[in-house]
């Protein structure tokens, strides 16, 4: 074995995992814009499209009362919920699972447009 094979790894895992912690769950965590869409298609499926989105409100919902019981600032969690209502709306009026990812889209192409600028 060399000595890349024998060095411990658990500083740099530990690194990487402490990163992840704070990114998803620290005060400005992501986690309130992941998890609805991750509930939409998980339960789009099995429920269909106006479950499934009523599913997403309710995870987005449940995030923003998780991190009020926790003390941490609800801003992600709120723009994540609006995001997920957007979302659940465009879907609903389109009745295609597709839809619920076009807000994110528009976002995603209008940012690069201003950065063309």
């Amino acid at each position: 074995m060399g000595a890349i094979d024998s060095a411990p790894r658990t500083g740099f895992l530990a690194e990487i995992s402490d990163e992840l912690r704070t990114t998803l769950f620290g005060r400005a965590g992501a986690i309130g814009g992941i998890l609805p869409p991750i509930a939409f298609l998980t339960l789009r499926p099995f429920v269909g499209i106006p479950w499934a989105a009523a599913g997403s409100l309710i995870v987005a919902a449940i995030t923003i009362g998780w991190r009020l019981s926790r003390g941490n600032t609800i801003r992600f969690a709120v723009a994540g919920a609006a995001g997920a209502l957007i979302a659940a709306g465009f879907a609903l009026r389109q009745d295609t699972a597709e839809a619920y990812f076009l807000p994110g889209i528009i976002q995603g192409a209008t940012g690069r447009v201003r950065r063309l600028r």
